[in-house]
């Protein structure tokens, strides 16, 4: 992420190309190819000049009227310099030392070559803060005979680090205990070196940010997303932002509330099943055994109709045996009484007969 000294440096950068003359600027672009550390690569060396030529001098040549006599010497030296069928390193040396000898307007930052390697796309650009007018500051530490890897106060062995501002040579902290009358002096003379951060460059990084990360995060279209920062980082609609990321929050706090309860109800619905397959189970198991005792109670009717029959023939059977016996009797009685009457009949003629 782009820290605001960066952004503050770019934007530096970006309003000096828009106010300078069109041969200035082209001085300035011609910097800006070079890049910010040393190179003696005959490709790398090759390409910064074809750079230089597509992205920026053809235009200018495009758009030239009349050429000043200061235009026509850099135009000729460039030509002589790619009329040459093999261009050594030193001859690329050469013309970077020619082109960067004319002379252009101050720019800010106090050193030219702090500008090597600036683009016009802040994702593109080099790093320039930590260069910041760097040479004055070194000859402020010069002039109070500081070292930066020795506490300026107490002289004890201290690499300079930390800032006392925006990160730039003039804020470097240079004490590691206290400050003293002369390191106040030399941090008040730096002052007009220091790097100024721009009031507003933390908001749009953090809105930058903020862009990133709703991109990222959200299925929503890169318009949808960059709207909705746009009305959060703006303070007349920031407050219905936040309103609706509210409201949202709570939709999705309900949503997911509603997940849960459907989740439940789906599993009460399983379970409404398991039991009514398990009661269907049950009540099929119960009509058979009704079905069951219904043939026991049918058996047992059955049973109790023929005790019944049985009971009352066994009456009947007492009562025919009990009139049977009766009869007997008669008989009995009658047959005793003929005997005995045969005995009193019969007794005469034995005893006469004796």
């Amino acid at each position: 992420m782009f820290a605001p000294e960066h952004i503050s440096t770019w934007v530096e950068g970006l309003r000096l190309s828009k106010r300078l003359s069109p041969f200035q600027l082209l001085i300035f672009q011609w910097y800006s190819c070079l890049p910010p550390y040393k190179t003696e690569r005959k490709s790398e060396l090759e390409r910064i000049v074809f750079d230089f030529r597509q992205k920026y001098l053809n235009p200018f040549l495009y758009e030239l009227k009349r050429p000043t006599d200061e235009i026509e010497r850099f135009l000729k030296r460039f030509t002589e310099f790619e009329s040459l069928k093999k261009p050594n390193r030193k001859d690329f040396k050469a013309l970077f030392e020619d082109l960067g000898a004319f002379p252009h307007e101050a720019w800010p930052g106090g050193m030219d070559t702090i500008w090597h390697g600036w683009r016009p796309k802040i994702v593109e650009s080099a790093i320039v803060y930590p260069q910041w007018h760097l040479k004055d500051v070194e000859a402020l530490r010069t002039k109070y005979n500081m070292n930066t890897k020795v506490c300026a106060t107490c002289g004890a062995k201290y690499p300079w680090h930390g800032f006392l501002g925006p990160m730039c040579p003039a804020n470097l902290k240079p004490y590691c205990c206290k400050t003293c009358p002369s390191v106040d002096q030399y941090l008040n003379e730096c002052k007009p070196f220091a790097l100024t951060i721009n009031e507003n460059a933390q908001h749009i990084l953090d809105t930058y940010q903020m862009a990133i990360k709703d991109w990222a995060t959200s299925s929503a279209s890169v318009k949808d997303v960059l709207t909705e920062v746009y009305l959060q980082r703006a303070p007349d609609t920031a407050e219905w932002v936040e309103e609706k990321n509210a409201l949202q929050n709570k939709c999705q706090f309900l949503t997911n509330e509603l997940s849960k309860v459907q989740e439940s109800a789906k599993h009460f619905e399983d379970m409404y099943r398991e039991c009514n397959t398990s009661i269907q189970h049950m009540n099929d198991t119960l009509r058979k055994k009704e079905e069951t005792l219904s043939q026991y109670r049918s058996a047992l009717s059955e049973r109790d109709a023929i005790i019944r029959r049985g009971t009352q023939q066994l009456r009947d059977s007492e009562y025919t045996l009990h009139a049977t016996r009766c009869e007997l009797a008669k008989v009995n009685d009658a047959r005793n009484g003929l005997q005995r009457q045969v005995q009193r009949m019969t007794q005469p003629w034995i005893s006469n007969s004796i």
